[in-house]
Parts: C-alpha cells; structure tokens; sequence
C-alpha cells in the first residue's frame, strides 16, 4: 500500500476519522492506530506480520526484564541475546541469498584449482545441493527501519535513559506506526514514547503543517522524482547511444530523483504522522546544497546517520581511539548498517 495510491488515501480517510472519534479515550486510540499500522503492514505481506510482532515482543520482554534485573553481567547478556536476534533477523532477509551464491562462487573456483592440479578429476563442490539453497521470499517491507527502531529502544533501557513500557500496546504502536514503516524516519523510542504519554492534542497548526507536509511530498515524488525517471532509465537503458554530456546529465538526474522520491516519501510520513498528534524530527536537510561530501552526508537520511553515530559508532570508541581503529570501526558500521 504505497503512499501515492488510492487504497492508502481511503485507509488514510477511515484511520484519521476513527481516532480522532476515540480519542477522548486513550486506550482505545492507541489500539485504533496499532490495528492500523498491523492491517497496513499486511497489505504488503499477511505471513509478515509475524516477523514485526516478534521482533516487538523480543523486545519488550528483553526490556522489561533489563529494567528489573540489577546484575551487570545478566543484563548484557540480556542486551547481547536482544542484538543477536535482531541483527541476525535482518541479516538473513538481506544477506543470506547474497551470502550463498558467493559460497557457490568460491566453490566453483575451489573446485576449478584442485582440477588444475590434477587433485581431483570432476568438481566435488559445484552444484552441491545446499549450496543452492536460497531464501525465495522478498524483503520484508520496512525491517531495517522498525528493526533499528526496536534495538534502540532496548540500549536505551540498558543504558538507563529510558524507563522499561509495562503496557505491550504502547511498545507494539511504537515498532509499526505505519506512516514511518515504508521509508522513515527512524524514530526513537525516548521521541514517540514521550509524546504517547503527552496525551492526544490536536491544532489548527498541525493540520496545517501536516497538510503543508503531505503536499510538498506527492509534489516532491509524482511531479519531480517521476519525472526524472523516464529521462534517467533511457540514457542508462542504452549508455553506448549518448555521448558524454549526456550521461553526466542523467547521472546528476538520478542523483536528483532518488533524493527526491525518499525525501518525499519521508515529508508524507512526517505529515500523516503529525496529523496523528506526532512530530518527527527532519530527515533531509537539503543535502544537495552540501558544500562536500562530509556535509552531504549530515544531511541525508539524518535518522539513519545520527542512529549509526549514537548506537555504534561511539560505543565503538569513535575517531578516539586512533586512526587504524577508527578505519576499523567506519568498517564495522559499513559492515553492520549495509
């Protein structure tokens, strides 16, 4: 259910119509938007429903139980089992099918290099059977999102900064709110908490700003980032049929159209958000004004930079620690952040 379709401008209507009609009860809100954001992530995938809920429980359990257990070393291993399971989630819907196939790459050369040497006579390793195990199925929509979402919410815990949620609703509205759910912002659990527990306020300002939001986004995705496409995919559909200036200016289009997509994306996400009594922080920030790479990358996708900086980076030691350490942990980050 993308966000430029119907079916998402009807579920939008009905949702939007619903809590606003419950929210003199806050329960009762609060379950309306959860149910809305699980039926939302069905549309994509119904057998996914079981991932998201389950990485929300992990979570909330694993939370509840750092909060109330004083040993240091049951609370990191607590806090280890949470990192594994969520990384190791994310990692086998994005990596496993990239993962074997180099398997059956080196496999094929192994076994090439034994024939070379007459070790053996035919290929021992090609086409063995589990080297052709894939995992056919897609990626599922938003894991990266609501899986960063969920770990900082248990690192938050362990670090004592944020308090353990006794009520699951809560938590679960907090890992699949669905306007964030498609393309961001990563929320963090001390910014959407906090403003649950404020209670539901509407004004006339966040109608305004939350409207001014959703229509600079469909502006920013179906008249620009659409537009630009067409133009991007037949200079790079046939590189050899344009010259040099050309490429370079449908390179520098396609810079602009997949800024322009997510950036848009993310300003109705921010905008539907608000409308629910939400406020999420600014994820691009004219980075294609950026004076240098350094500065362009501050501004892009700012939830995902700051997440990488305060949950692994520094814990990491940072830039502090020496610069053959500090390739080391830029390498650990690329390496875990994909």
């Amino acid at each position: 259910m993308l966000f430029n379709s119907l079916e998402f401008v009807t579920f939008f209507v009905v949702v939007f119509t619903l809590y606003w009609a419950t929210v003199r009860w806050a329960g009762v809100a609060t379950m309306v938007l959860l149910l809305a954001s699980l039926l939302f992530y069905a549309c994509w995938n119904p057998l996914y429903l079981l991932l998201i809920i389950a990485s929300s429980g992990v979570d909330f359990l694993v939370g509840g139980k750092l909060f109330r257990v004083a040993s240091p070393r049951r609370r990191k291993a607590l806090l280890i089992g949470s990192l594994v399971y969520n990384l190791g989630v994310l990692a086998l819907f994005k990596y496993f099918n990239f993962f074997m196939e180099s398997l059956g790459e080196g496999a094929t050369w192994l076994d090439k290099v034994l024939m070379s040497y007459d070790l053996i006579e035919a290929p021992i390793l090609h086409g063995a059977k589990w080297l052709t195990i894939r995992l056919d199925a897609l990626l599922p929509v938003g894991i990266s999102f609501f899986t960063f979402q969920s770990m900082s919410y248990t690192i938050d815990v362990y670090r004592g900064v944020l308090k353990a949620r006794k009520d699951p609703v809560d938590f679960a509205l907090y890992v699949t709110f669905f306007p964030q759910l498609v393309a961001g912002p990563i929320v963090r659990a001390t910014t959407f908490l906090e403003q649950l527990d404020t209670g539901y306020t509407i004004r006339k300002n966040d109608i305004i700003v939350g409207v001014t939001r959703i229509v600079v986004g469909f502006f920013r995705k179906l008249v620009l980032s659409d537009n630009l496409a067409p133009v991007v995919n037949q200079v790079f559909g046939n590189p050899s049929a344009y010259g040099v200036v050309d490429t370079w200016v449908a390179s520098f289009a396609f810079g602009w159209q997949i800024y322009l997509d997510f950036a848009g994306y993310t300003d109705i996400a921010r905008g539907v958000a608000r409308l629910f009594g939400y406020e999420f922080e600014i994820n691009f920030l004219y980075p294609m004004a950026a004076k240098n790479i350094t500065d362009h990358w501050s501004r892009w996708h700012i939830s995902l930079t700051t997440w990488i900086r305060d949950y692994v980076y520094i814990p990491l030691g940072g830039s502090r620690v020496g610069p053959i350490r500090t390739y080391v942990n830029i390498a650990i980050v690329w390496l875990a952040t994909g």
